[in-house]
């Protein structure tokens, strides 16, 4: 189940980016926690290297993301939503290694 924390001084952002329930915000932990989720349900189901390949986050996940990357660029960015993007961000970075390393194996 998912626990929201109202976050003070964010109100404005919170209407920006549309949230369902306004005055509240996902915990960060939880809503990084949502791409990792996906990927390791990825790794855990034991992938075929096709299937790592054409893995996509969810529309969720990848909303979440350009709402944060438009924030940044915004400079709308408060320590907890920084941390957030960094989360996103790790984890593409895990994908795209282990897709170049799939690559590189398949071109041997």
């Amino acid at each position: 189940m998912l626990r929201f924390e109202q976050r003070n001084g964010l109100p404005r952002v919170i209407k920006r980016l549309r949230i369902p329930r306004p005055g509240f915000i996902m915990s960060t932990t939880q809503a990084a926690s949502k791409v990792f989720e996906e990927i390791a349900r990825l790794f855990g189901s034991g992938p075929t290297d096709e299937q790592i390949l054409n893995f996509r986050s969810s529309a969720d996940v990848a909303q979440r993301a350009s709402q944060l990357l438009s924030l940044n660029r915004t400079g709308l960015m408060d320590d907890d939503l920084k941390y957030e993007l960094d989360q996103y961000e790790q984890a593409e970075l895990l994908m795209r290694m282990v897709k170049a390393r799939i690559l590189a194996r398949q071109g041997s």
